[in-house]
């Protein structure tokens, strides 16, 4: 399968500054400067090797992810701003005349994973089917609350293409798209749910918007049993340690060190970080990774486990 995201933040967009623009251009003069390169050629091959929050970011959309399989067949994760973004590239397949069929699970109705809905272009093109499911009853209701005026100015009913709204129950497996999907309760405000997510042999878990922390030994062993051997777990790591265990107990989100406490238990393969925190630069999403592995390295001797942090427009193939 091929993971795409589209989005990788919490809580609201996050877009590049100005300041945070201008700090990147002269820390990579600065650095071709004190290399004395040059040449364009040798310039290049620098700034490629160079650390990734140097010459690039990581994005500040709020979480869309896409997973596909080898025939194209794709569930879109989450409807964050970064749908926007999706639904544009996918105008081409079809959808740009009416001919498609999206997919999307809605991990909850926190209004940050709901922030494309209403531009995604294919949702207003005559012909195209647009799928939602979710595991709240509320989800019909809720779309079309969140998508009507005064809030947006056309009503979720008036929209021009084919929708449904359909219930995903926990503990039951669905196929979708000739993916078998299951999902779970994560601990979050207003009820989250994780998804599991498996076709061609191989398992991918979306477990986005939840705090793991302290949880009663019946729902640990849950989390673990759910994540189970999955190829790639794709999870929140919205806060510092400090934030999860201190200051912002009982938000609903986690911690890298939590989050590959899970992983090594469950004996996952991958483990990719996202939701940052919309304060988080790109320098410290770079720290996080690198506080991650040296973690990893030291707590949980000899687990195999890959780690990465999620990033706009970065394709993951397992």
């Amino acid at each position: 399968m091929h993971i795409t995201f589209y989005g990788v933040r919490g809580s609201l967009p996050t877009p590049l500054d100005s300041t945070s623009l201008e700090r990147k251009v002269l820390g990579a003069v600065n650095a071709v400067m004190a290399k004395k390169i040059k040449t364009a050629k040798s310039a290049d091959k620098f700034i490629k090797n160079a650390p990734f929050s140097l010459t690039h970011t990581y994005g500040g959309n709020t979480m869309c992810v896409e997973v596909r399989a080898d025939d194209g067949r794709r569930l879109i994760l989450d409807g964050g701003s970064g749908l926007r973004m999706l639904g544009n590239r996918i105008l081409k397949e079809g959808f740009g005349k009416g001919q498609g069929e999206a997919h999307i699970l809605l991990s909850h109705f926190h209004v940050d994973h709901l922030h494309g809905i209403p531009f995604f272009v294919p949702i207003f093109i005559p012909g195209n089917k647009i799928n939602f499911y979710a595991g709240h009853t509320h989800a019909a209701e809720s779309l079309a609350r969140y998508i009507s005026p005064p809030l947006f100015p056309i009503a979720f009913d008036l929209l021009a293409s084919t929708r449904s709204v359909t219930l995903v129950r926990p503990g039951e497996q669905y196929e979708i798209n000739g993916f078998k999907v299951s999902a779970h309760p994560l601990n979050h405000p207003n009820d989250c749910f994780a998804y599991r997510i498996e076709s061609g042999g191989q398992t991918v878990v979306y477990a986005t918007d939840s705090e793991f922390m302290d949880r009663p030994p019946d729902e640990h062993r849950a989390y673990v049993d759910f994540f189970r051997n999955a190829d790639c777990l794709i999870a929140d790591a919205q806060y510092s340690i400090a934030d999860s265990l201190v200051t912002k107990t009982g938000w609903g989100h986690s911690s890298f060190n939590i989050d590959i406490d899970l992983a090594c238990e469950a004996n996952v393969k991958r483990l990719v970080f996202c939701h940052y925190d919309p304060l988080m630069t790109d320098e410290e999403i770079d720290q996080l990774l690198a506080d991650a592995n040296e973690y990893l390295n030291f707590a949980k001797t000899g687990k195999r486990l890959a780690l990465d942090v999620a990033c706009e427009e970065r394709e993951l193939t397992l």
